[in-house]
């Protein structure tokens, strides 16, 4: 009987780790928010006994980048620098901070300086993304590391064509809140017929 319980016991530990998966999650370390919610997922996902690697594209400045987010057994961080050395990423800062709190129609987005700063924005994540996405020595890593998933946020394209680069097995594209109409275009899920889609996103 204690044969049989230690023997139940040993392949119970056994099947568990030849369950477990290794997991990529690609953050975009743009905010706290996106930190927290891709760091809850990482938890989760290391406590049901899988391997997780957190990567942190940094693409913006933020005071958030010297934090440790890996915190369970099983995660382990990685910091890929997508800094770029033209941007004045305090100007974005200042400019996003005026406007943060102020009582603007949705049309002051399409004055000289408003737009400027979008356009400012958008520019450096596509710049960001390419000096990433062209790392060799970050790209090997990641091919190497040989994921069985890569969880990717919906917030933009770059982290797809990362884990396609690297030759990711499978992919998850994850959704941390409203459902954007070009995420739902690109799902293929269907709208209500009524829905009048943004295209604020197309002007810039």
């Amino acid at each position: 009987m204690k044969f049989l319980l230690n023997f139940v016991l040993f392949t119970s530990v056994i099947c568990g780790f030849t369950n477990a998966y290794k997991i990529g999650i690609l953050i975009p370390d743009i905010s706290r928010s996106q930190l927290l919610f891709n760091q809850r997922m990482g938890e989760v996902l290391a406590e049901a006994g899988h391997n997780v690697t957190l990567i942190r594209l940094q693409t913006l400045e933020n005071d958030g980048k010297n934090l440790n987010i890996a915190t369970k057994v099983g995660m382990e961080e990685w910091i890929v620098d997508g800094h770029l050395a033209d941007v004045d990423y305090e100007w974005i800062k200042e400019k996003q901070a005026e406007s943060a709190f102020q009582d603007d129609s949705i049309w002051t987005l399409f004055l000289g300086e408003k737009r400027k700063v979008m356009a400012t924005m958008f520019k450096t994540f596509t710049d960001a993304c390419e000096k990433i996405i062209t790392d060799k020595e970050f790209m090997a890593k990641f091919e190497a590391a040989e994921f069985d998933v890569v969880f990717t946020h919906m917030y933009e394209f770059c982290p797809i064509g990362m884990q396609f680069q690297g030759k990711a097995k499978t992919w998850v594209w994850v959704n941390s809140g409203a459902l954007w109409d070009y995420v739902a275009y690109f799902m293929g899920l269907p709208v209500p017929p009524s829905y009048a889609a943004r295209k604020l996103y197309m002007i810039f």
